[in-house]
């Protein structure tokens, strides 16, 4: 959702956001989650070096 809030099923389908008013499919929404989730978990290689070298200048 776009106000990161959760959403109540309007139906099996849809979600909508009384917050912000934002409507989404379901399945696009889980699919969303799921890859932002992913990326997450797994940082590339390239992200784990760079917090590692600033981790060594911010001591």
């Amino acid at each position: 959702m776009r106000c990161n809030r959760q959403a109540e099923p309007q139906s099996q389908e849809l979600l909508h956001c009384e917050s912000c008013g934002h409507e989404v499919n379901a399945d696009t929404n889980a699919t969303r989650n799921i890859l932002t989730s992913g990326t997450r978990i797994a940082p590339s290689k390239r992200a784990k070096a760079r917090q590692k070298r600033e981790s060594r200048h911010a001591a």
